[in-house]
């Protein structure tokens, strides 16, 4: 804990010499906080998904017209913040509250590592990463946290926060699937239908984003090579993947520079090293769904969602869902202690430079002029998903393990009696 917080102070020392953040924050100084100022922007002035071709569902915009001060909107877009105080004050109070929540939750597990672990949520990189884009993820958190967290009774309420999430982040409905496979068929069945009435709700206020235009604007998005080649979201990401696709995009100038071996090399490595860990996890899955009742809660849901981050890459900001269900786990073995010690690494907002790549003149919108801006390479975005993986991996080894317990516990049981599922209000 006591490196997060100094990490936090060589961030905030380098932003007083430097005048921006270092990396792995978003390498350009003049799009700080622009993720929801800019959806706060199509918001009030309409079209967002023929023109700026969105992939989030309508009610990302249905709840910025409360959050959002519309007068604000009448120029262009970076100018919002510096007059919609709303916005980011909504911004860095979701945080919090989040925080809160997760505190709330971990003390329900263990009191004495609730603290630490609350704050490396609030405090850790990935958050933090999330403030500092504007991203709208900062509220889906709060409904993630609310619906599997051990805090409110109510089976409705849950559904809810859930609902608003994959409203908010779609990828999220791999979480409600992710219960089918503890054949809790009424609680995802109760949670898609509210998803579906959250659409449905914010879709009728909005007049704008049916099912059709999201699911084309996610296909045109996922095809777009301009994007998944960016180097700048390679600088933050979950998965190796975001470097084979840079690698492949930008394939004929990085030869030149660094040879055709590695690049070669490097891409099919990781495309293997991927196809490796779903398979390994997929067999952790079918584990739980033979037998639902060896394990918490919590399992499917953090070998779900990091199966996720390995695959998809959603977004280094995304990371705090895999480090909030590892905090959950209540489990004291050597497998769950790697992977927590993985989470509180991934949670250190500091990087390490090895290679100057250049320097460009940019306005920092944090202090307000002209910086000269040094882009390095770092061992983060090389680190990160390896610690993802490795995480991954010691999930996959307390899932076998629970799984021989279980069986070398119960094998005396005859078969014909019925096995329960421990109880849970989730």
């Amino acid at each position: 804990m006591a490196m997060i917080f100094a990490s936090i102070g060589y961030t905030y020392w380098f932003l007083r010499i430097n005048g921006y953040l270092p990396l792995p924050f978003f390498p350009d100084p003049s799009n700080d906080l622009m993720d929801g100022y800019n959806t706060a922007w199509w918001t009030w002035n309409g079209r967002a998904y023929p023109d700026w071709r969105t992939v989030y569902p309508p009610f990302s915009f249905a709840i910025l017209r409360v959050l959002s001060i519309p007068a604000c909107y009448q120029g262009k877009p970076p100018e919002a913040r510096y007059c919609d105080w709303l916005l980011i004050s909504s911004l860095f109070i979701g945080s919090l509250v989040n925080g809160v929540i997760a505190y709330l939750a971990f003390r329900k597990i263990d009191r004495s590592t609730a603290l630490p672990r609350a704050l490396a949520i609030t405090f850790g990189l990935p958050s933090l990463f999330c403030l500092q884009r504007g991203n709208l993820l900062i509220f889906a958190w709060t409904g993630v946290f609310l619906a599997f967290a051990p805090i409110i009774r109510s089976t409705r309420a849950r559904w809810l926060g859930i609902a608003v999430a994959i409203n908010l982040k779609p990828y999220f409905v791999g979480l409600v699937l992710a219960k089918l496979l503890r054949r809790e068929w009424r609680w995802a069945e109760g949670a898609l239908i509210v998803t579906v009435i959250v659409y449905v709700l914010s879709f009728v206020i909005i007049k704008d984003g049916s099912p059709l235009q999201v699911f084309d604007n996610i296909k045109n998005f996922a095809a777009n090579r301009e994007h998944i080649s960016n180097f700048n979201t390679v600088v933050y990401s979950s998965s190796y993947s975001r470097i084979s696709n840079f690698l492949d995009g930008f394939n004929l100038p990085l030869m030149s520079m660094l040879g055709s071996w590695p690049v070669e090399f490097w891409p099919r490595t990781f495309d293997w090293l991927i196809r490796l860990f779903q398979v390994i996890s997929l067999l952790a899955v079918s584990l739980i769904w033979i037998s639902p009742e060896a394990f918490n809660r919590y399992r499917i849901l953090s070998l779900s969602f990091t199966l996720l981050l390995i695959t998809f890459n959603p977004g280094g900001y995304a990371m705090v869902g895999t480090i909030f269900f590892i905090f959950l786990e209540y489990r004291k073995d050597w497998s769950i202690w790697v992977a927590t010690i993985c989470s509180y690494l991934l949670s250190l907002p500091i990087d390490i430079p090895f290679s100057r790549l250049g320097t460009r003149l940019t306005y920092s919108d944090l202090a307000g002029y002209t910086v000269s801006y040094h882009n390095w390479l770092t061992v983060g975005p090389f680190l990160r998903p390896g610690l993802i993986m490795v995480i991954q991996l010691m999930l996959v080894i307390a899932t076998v393990s629970d799984f021989l317990r279980y069986h070398r516990k119960s094998r005396d049981i005859p078969a014909y009696l019925p096995t329960k599922l421990p109880e849970t209000s989730l």
